[in-house]
């Protein structure tokens, strides 16, 4: 099928769309997409970076915390700058967004999205 600049769209936003579903789905309501992160009461808990070539291909690359202290000592080895956001996991902040809830609502929006 040929990637129209909706489908396109629809592509690019897929992922980050289906979490912020997701989030209020389950109750959480202080969720914000500020460029290409997402936030949690204004800590950052996924950042994303993709590129679509016509013709060619997409490729996406999403970063998505749930649980921040056990990935604590991974973080705090990153580079930092004094503009960044403090970090959060989202299942830390609603408990019932696991990482098995998010794979499965996105495998169900990428295959919804390549039948059409």
């Amino acid at each position: 099928k040929s990637w129209n600049p909706d489908r396109q769209k629809a592509l690019d936003d897929l992922t980050f769309s289906t979490i912020i579903r997701v989030i209020k789905e389950h109750g959480g309501t202080a969720i914000e997409q500020v460029g290409n992160d997402l936030l949690y009461r204004g800590k950052k808990f996924a950042g994303k970076e993709w590129m679509f070539i016509q013709n060619v291909g997409y490729i996406e690359n999403t970063v998505v915390t749930c649980e921040y202290l056990p990935e604590k000592q991974y973080f705090d080895r990153l580079f930092h700058h004094n503009k960044e956001k403090p970090i959060t996991g989202i299942t830390d902040q609603v408990p019932s967004v696991t990482k098995e809830v998010l794979m499965t609502e996105i495998n169900k929006a990428v295959k919804e999205l390549l039948k059409q």
